[in-house]
């Protein structure tokens, strides 16, 4: 457990090794204020460091332009003092010098960005506290309109779940999210791996804001990172190859004839000829490594961030199984994943680095370029087909730390519990993680039993939406693996399903009471052709048609719905489906209501047993001057 954390729950001194285990049985005790203190230190002591680094950062951009002085001066004054000697070793002592000064630059610049995203990764859980997210990548590429629920519950898009959930830095990290909210698990114990995955990453709150900060070090678009796919997983034309024996051979000559040039005074032409041969062979692969530079242009920063990654991974030590999976496909006794993408990333350099004078010299006379391309081919059939699952498997670990930091950020939010027995709804204090605390108002609710319907009636504003949108979008985050916004959530395995958000749609000549229909007609046919249980939402049904084909439709629809393998909720202003609680043992009437106090219309947005029995139309229409 970190400083903060231990600070946060304030162990005493001789709990320390015993902390990690009691942080999560106090973990639901902590309070909202003691989690926002510890996002104010670290936002502060990020913010320090950096500024520490930066000021080192200067100072080694000065000291780099003063030894480039410094050498230049050193090679005209030698100049004038017919010094040869001076000058040699102060060409020769310039590239290891500013290599060296260059090396330590990057190194202050890493650590600078590193604690400045660290900061930035503080006051981001600051603004989520408040569910200030506007600021946040929506996931708007992620929606879809035909999806079983995605639309109806804010998953994507503006003050969405993924704005609250995501925590993710890389392209793939925050795929892997998206692909997590949309296809949620239908495996119990996936659920529960999950679970106790998070609950570990949970307090290790420098671990994983340290792995979220290394993945900020490149962010490029998600082309790029396909592009390097593509590159890596597919075959080259391949122009002209050379065994490494015969570049040996041909690099030795290069030297040994440039050695006799300066020891014996041979003459120049003689140097001319192995240097000419080695000029010929890397014109013939010169197109292709022009093309290789302009393809891996944003990987080498993408390879060095994945390897910081990967690194960062490799060194940990994880308890669950499941994390420690993730770890074993990414480092075992015969492969590191690290290790391969860092020796990728070094090749990448060098063809990064081909415009370098210094380089063309030196790739005359050792062939460089046929070199690399002979280590790239040889990593590429090695590795080129495992480099997809590598960053696979670290995106599943960003989307695991994203729920963790969820779970840290969020203490008085449950771990529910997935029922053996099918059919069973029951929550306790459940309300809408998208709505402020301040603001937010719990219900206890329960529903079992196959085809169980919740009739649902309710003034206007009075809270009905809401509510299904409140069960709706606690399910994904139970499936999901993530604490929910309740004291307590009781859940079977159950497939989503809502028709809520139904609305017109003018280009393709579709009403909202058709495309409602084509949202019921949806349900019937998952229902009809699955085995696995439907928990279904269905809002206002039936809203855009005359009163008497809605109650009969609607009633219909129930009656169906009874037979069925699902169970779920329907909400209506149509108060006569009530009776139907009488006739059917399978329908339960709930509602929720409002009262007049001084004139004021009062919403207390808790749901009642029973059918809605105060209704608020005309004094909302007359609130707005219409003359009832």
């Amino acid at each position: 457990m970190t400083e903060s954390i231990k600070n946060a729950v304030q162990f005493p001194p001789f709990l320390l090794p015993l902390s990690y285990f009691m942080y999560l049985f106090t973990l639901p005790y902590v309070q909202p204020d003691m989690i926002k203190e510890v996002f104010e230190k670290r936002t502060e002591e990020a913010r320090i460091k950096a500024a520490e680094f930066e000021k080192k950062y200067n100072l080694f951009s000065y000291l780099r332009v003063s030894f480039t002085l410094i050498c230049l001066i050193s090679i005209v004054v030698f100049a004038n003092y017919r010094e040869s000697y001076g000058i040699v070793a102060t060409v020769i002592a310039f590239p290891i010098g500013f290599g060296l000064l260059v090396r330590k630059h990057n190194q202050l610049k890493f650590l600078r960005n590193q604690f400045r995203f660290i900061s930035d990764i503080n006051k981001e859980e600051l603004l989520r506290l408040d569910l200030n997210m506007s600021s946040f990548p929506s996931g708007e590429k992620y929606k879809d309109e035909h999806h079983n629920y995605e639309s109806d519950l804010d998953i994507f898009g503006h003050h969405s779940l993924f704005q609250l959930l995501n925590r993710t830095s890389t392209v793939t990290g925050e795929e892997k999210l998206a692909q997590w909210l949309l296809h949620l698990p239908s495996d119990k114990q996936e659920i529960i791996n999950r679970q106790d995955a998070i609950e570990e990453l949970a307090p290790q709150i420098e671990w994983r804001q340290e792995f979220q900060a290394l993945g900020r070090h490149f962010q490029r678009p998600e082309k790029d990172i396909q592009i390097m796919y593509n590159w890596l997983e597919g075959e080259d034309e391949k122009s002209f190859r050379m065994s490494s024996l015969f570049i040996w051979v041909l690099a030795g000559f290069n030297l040994l004839s440039v050695a006799s040039y300066f020891a014996f005074s041979i003459s120049g032409y003689l140097i001319m000829i192995p240097l000419g041969i080695s000029m010929y062979f890397i014109s013939r692969v010169f197109k292709e490594i022009e093309h290789l530079s302009k393809l891996t242009e944003s990987t080498s920063s993408a390879l060095k961030t994945y390897s910081k990654l990967l690194d960062k991974v490799e060194n940990s030590s994880f308890q669950h199984s499941y994390l420690q999976n993730i770890q074993k496909s990414l480092h075992d006794e015969e492969l590191s994943a690290r290790h391969e993408v860092s020796i990728l990333g070094k090749i990448v350099d060098r063809i990064q680095g081909r415009a370098n004078l210094m380089f063309a010299l030196v790739n005359i006379a050792f062939l460089y370029d046929l070199t690399t391309l002979n280590q790239l081919d040889a990593w590429k059939e090695k590795n080129g087909q495992r480099i997809r699952l590598w960053f696979e498997s670290l995106a599943e670990l960003e989307a695991l730390q994203s729920i963790s930091g969820f779970h840290f950020s969020n203490p008085e939010f449950a771990l529910p519990e997935i029922a053996e027995e099918n059919y069973i709804l029951s929550s306790e204090a459940l309300a809408h993680p998208l709505i402020p605390a301040k603001s937010r108002v719990a219900n206890n609710f329960s529903l079992q039993g196959k085809g169980m319907v919740s009739l649902i009636t309710g003034s206007n504003m009075s809270g009905k939406s809401t509510f299904l949108r409140t069960v709706g979008i606690n399910c994904v985050l139970a499936y999901l693996g993530a604490p929910v916004c309740a004291k307590s959530l009781t859940l079977s395995q159950f497939d989503i399903y809502t028709s809520m958000r139904t609305t017109d749609k003018l280009e393709e000549s579709v009403s909202s009471f058709y495309a409602e229909l084509q949202r019921i007609k949806g349900l019937i046919e998952k229902i009809d052709g699955q085995e696995k249980p439907v928990l279904f939402m269905l809002d206002e049904i039936l809203k855009g048609t005359n009163s008497a084909d809605r109650h009969k439709g609607a009633e219909s629809l129930i009656y169906q719905l009874n037979d069925s393998t699902s169970m779920g909720f329907v909400s209506t202003h149509d108060v006569e489906l009530g009776k139907l609680e009488k006739e059917i043992n399978k329908v339960k009437n709930f509602s929720f209501n409002s009262y007049l106090e001084h004139d004021d219309l009062i919403f207390d947005y808790k749901i009642s047993e029973g059918v809605c029995k105060s209704f608020n139309a005309s004094i909302l229409m007359k609130k707005m001057g219409i003359k009832i």
